[in-house]
């Protein structure tokens, strides 16, 4: 039972459109600036993972290409948070983050304005 299990979870995983689960074990609104200063750190390769924050890193350069039209509804609610707090709160890592995502400046608005248009923290 246990392996039929196991088959069904990775092939769930590998037809999957969008980012299931993967992304929705962090909730920014409980973040302290600290935490969300080491989870940028993270993703900009400046300090340690956690597991959680380094399968999230693993999703993110596909995340900023194509704007967020995988993410659930609640991912994009937790990406309009994050952006939003990283603004107001660690403006310097913003703009490294946007550097980094998005040198050329081209998928970074487009991938906001779609969040905030989508976006739905009753699906969280």
């Amino acid at each position: 039972m246990f392996a039929l299990l196991s088959i069904l979870l990775t092939l769930q995983l590998v037809v999957s459109d969008d980012y299931h689960d993967t992304l929705d074990g962090i909730v920014f609104e409980e973040y302290s600036t600290e935490q969300l200063r080491d989870f940028l750190h993270c993703i900009l390769d400046k300090g340690p993972c956690s597991d959680v924050v380094a399968s999230y890193k693993k999703h993110y350069p596909d995340v900023v290409l194509e704007e967020c039209v995988r993410c659930s509804k609640c991912q994009k609610h937790m990406a309009v948070v994050l952006f939003d707090r990283m603004r107001a709160e660690l403006p310097d890592l913003y703009r490294e983050y946007r550097a980094k995502f998005d040198p050329d400046d081209v998928h970074f608005d487009n991938m906001y304005k779609r969040v905030m248009e989508e976006r739905d923290s009753s699906y969280c």
